[in-house]
């Protein structure tokens, strides 16, 4: 397939007749409500944080934003209701990383990420943090890849669903470790959790958003987290380059994104308007206290963020055996 640019998707109009739209769109946008979808369940961590920038967006913006939670298939429900819903700016992608590992889990999705969405802006990144029961008498990153090497395939880790950013994260921390390790897959987070805290899986790499909770509960323990740098809400634990390998980064990250063909003065309201509340010290605090870390890039670089995630998760994805169903 031939390659194409998302920013070139959201700012190509057709002719003549496309001059009218952009004129009105340049001048009244936004004069009506927008609908934000989340491809996630109303209540869970993806939620949250896309409530918390769309009321902030929606007071720069002077407009109501309506969320629509459409949950189910890694996002996909959401992601095709947005690619199919007309190209004006009113109704927005909330998406998270889980858009970059699709293409490899589904054989025929309804949508093409490079030829039908136009990436607005990068909003916020979850950092992973790898954890164990505290019930593991393993307590440093060191001690938990010493167990992993002397119970080879005997260890069981847990996925929040097969195929999904929990799963491969941990896929690419047993290559970089050399080790090896089952895979339990569960159709949630609450499950994997429960049953890490209770002895019945040995590790998890999960959002820092859902675990800090429990880790300050003292019912789990934090063995290394994921991110560039150490979390500021774990200042002694260390990150994966820091023990294991350098430069070994993985991350959920989240933003918004329009249908392809969104007129660009519409999609460069949006990225402004972004930028600007995503920068302010009382979001960034709000984002932060729900465990994540607020981080605006602007559209271009969040196509890059996008093009190198994909060729990351394909790689992993393939190394893991996992097939498109």
């Amino acid at each position: 397939m031939q390659r194409r640019t998302f920013l070139l998707q959201c700012a190509s109009l057709a002719g003549a007749s496309a001059v009218p739209i952009l004129a009105r769109a340049q001048g009244a946008y936004p004069s009506q409500p927008i609908k934000v979808v989340v491809g996630f369940a109303a209540g869970g961590g993806a939620d949250a944080i896309a409530r918390l920038i769309s009321s902030a967006l929606a007071q720069e913006l002077k407009t109501s934003i309506i969320i629509e939670n459409k949950p189910g298939a890694n996002a996909n429900i959401a992601t095709d209701s947005v690619v199919r819903s007309a190209k004006d700016g009113y109704t927005l992608l909330y998406n998270t990383s889980a858009i970059t590992i699709s293409p490899y889990l589904y054989k025929s999705l309804s949508y093409d990420l490079k030829r039908d969405l136009a990436p607005i802006a990068l909003t916020a990144e979850i950092p992973l943090i790898l954890v164990t029961s505290s019930s593991n008498r393993a307590r440093t990153l060191d001690d938990f890849i010493k167990q992993l090497k002397a119970n080879p395939e005997k260890l069981n880790y847990a996925s929040s669903s097969p195929g999904n950013l929990t799963h491969l994260a941990a896929v690419e921390f047993l290559r970089v470790s050399q080790t090896t390790a089952f895979h339990v897959p569960y159709k949630s987070e609450a499950p994997a959790v429960t049953d890490l805290i209770g002895g019945r899986v040995q590790f998890y790499i999960g959002n820092a958003n859902t675990l800090l909770p429990q880790i300050k509960a003292g019912k789990l323990t934090a063995l290394a987290v994921t991110s560039g740098q150490r979390l500021p809400q774990l200042p002694d634990v260390p990150t994966l380059a820091e023990t294991l390998q350098a430069g070994l980064e993985m991350a959920a990250w989240s933003g918004f994104m329009a249908p392809a063909g969104t007129p660009a003065p519409v999609c460069k309201t949006l990225e402004t308007s972004l930028q600007r509340v995503i920068t302010s010290p009382a979001l960034s605090k709000q984002i932060f206290d729900s465990g994540a870390t607020a981080r605006f890039a602007d559209a271009a670089a969040y196509q890059r963020l996008i093009e190198q995630e994909l060729a990351r998760w394909a790689r992993v994805a393939k190394e893991a055996g996992i097939q498109p169903e």
